[in-house]
């Protein structure tokens, strides 16, 4: 998201107008433009809102993000990875629709250990572009390694062991 100018709460929720009584089912689906305005606008929110590079959030063919701070990739395809439709995005992300379900349903596919986005969705937006704190009991939580707001110390990226080879010099008997 660098580069980007913060997305305030009014135009979050401003996009979700012309699109609520479709995701309802009481009217037609609107114009691709104000869908993809809405999905684009809702997942950079999103991706604002929990920054980082450890989860791709693809809503085809509108938009790709990447949130939740953790273990980046750089190259092909992400360990994690959350996909779904316009309409199925659009229905989490206003709370229309509960994570549990849409998985359940076959309608978000969801893979990599950090792609669960139930404790962020619905989007709740505030009148502050800040990060929300990412502990469900509101408070930030403080990872030992890294002294940066993360998930509680158990689910941190930082506090699991490294896997493979040790980096460094190697000792020979």
């Amino acid at each position: 998201m660098a580069g980007t100018a913060p997305i305030p709460a009014d135009e979050l929720r401003a996009v979700f107008e012309p699109v609520g009584t479709w995701l309802d089912g009481e009217a037609e689906q609107p114009p691709r433009a104000v869908v993809g305005a809405a999905v684009k606008t809702s997942a950079r929110w999103l991706a604002q809102q929990v920054p980082g590079r450890s989860v791709e959030l693809r809503v085809p063919p509108h938009v790709a993000v990447q949130c939740i701070e953790g273990p980046r990739h750089t190259r092909g395809t992400p360990p994690n990875v959350v996909e779904t439709d316009a309409a199925t995005w659009l229905r989490l992300a206003s709370g229309r629709l509960g994570w549990d379900g849409a998985v359940a349903a076959g309608k978000v596919t969801a893979s990599g250990n950090r792609a669960d986005l139930s404790s962020l969705l619905p989007l709740r937006p505030s009148d502050s572009t800040e990060p929300r704190p990412l502990a469900a009991d509101g408070a930030q939580w403080e990872c030992r390694l890294s002294r940066r707001a993360r998930r509680p110390p158990s689910r941190c990226c930082t506090a699991r062991r490294p896997r493979g080879r040790p980096r460094g010099p190697t000792r020979t008997r």
